[in-house]
């Protein structure tokens, strides 16, 4: 994969791209502040390449606002129309003479995708959505309690040495995210979070959609897969009975194998 880089809005957008085909299939990461890109979808990058994939498409995979070398949104923090509103002009700085894009996501790529495709679906041909994150539940049990002893024990920690109080917030309160996050992302993690859930807008996307999901997925449950399926109009579901939240890491070859014929149809 070549690197390069150009601005969006005055900001520096590092990408990599590959291959040689004439249509464009757009990789869209997942929110992990400390992800490399080539090594994440390395193994789907290499299958794709032995299947002859990239002699049909060129693979393009940005670093969103924040991760890797793309600089991080304004302090006030960005919501994932934000990233949507980006993701727009991104595409039309890096490839403007295309006019409909593909897309392969994985958690927070496919929130943002959603927001993309419920404003721009006419840029978009067909989408592989792995594990998307955008589908709220109620809290369970744990993280209610998790919130609460994360309240009442704010004025313990502040005079606890920082190593301890990580160990609190990772292990006992469950912060491991946030507490990952860098300060300048810190503010559009938090607007993210808050977002309303956006389950009634995926049945106004009609393009076709191959769903991966790990039937052991903690971090976005199947029953969030399953919302999915039941709610987009052309969209089919494949569970991997021991996958967890990383199937684009660990099932890269049966996703291959399935995406094969679904990248290369010419149905609608």
């Amino acid at each position: 994969m070549q690197e390069h880089t150009t601005m969006i809005n005055g900001k520096k957008t590092q990408f990599f791209r590959t291959g040689n085909g004439p249509k464009k299939l757009i990789f869209l990461h997942g929110w992990d502040q400390n992800i490399d890109l080539k090594d994440s979808f390395k193994a789907l990058v290499n299958n794709f390449q032995k299947k002859k994939l990239l002699n049909k498409y060129e693979i393009i995979i940005p670093y969103f606002p924040g991760f890797g070398g793309s600089q991080p949104p304004e302090s006030t923090g960005w919501t994932t129309f934000d990233y949507a509103d980006w993701l727009d002009k991104f595409l039309q700085k890096v490839s403007p003479e295309t006019k409909k894009f593909t897309f392969l996501t994985h958690s927070f790529g496919g929130r943002v995708l959603v927001r993309f495709l419920a404003k721009h679906q006419d840029k978009a041909e067909k989408a592989i959505i792995l594990a998307s994150a955008g589908i709220k539940w109620p809290l369970s049990i744990k993280q209610k309690i998790t919130i609460f002893l994360s309240q009442k024990l704010q004025w313990i920690k502040k005079g606890l040495p920082k190593k301890l109080q990580k160990i609190i917030k990772q292990r006992l309160l469950g912060a491991r995210d946030w507490d990952m996050v860098s300060e300048a992302l810190k503010p559009t993690l938090t607007k993210v979070l808050a977002e309303n859930d956006f389950r009634k807008d995926l049945s106004t996307i009609t393009i076709p959609i191959l769903l991966f999901w790990g039937a052991k997925d903690t971090y976005t449950p199947l029953r969030s897969g399953d919302v999915f399926a039941k709610k987009l109009p052309k969209a089919s579901l494949i569970v991997f009975p021991n996958g967890t939240h990383g199937i684009h890491r660990t099932h890269a070859k049966e996703i291959t194998e399935k995406a094969l014929p679904f990248l290369c149809s010419t149905k609608k």
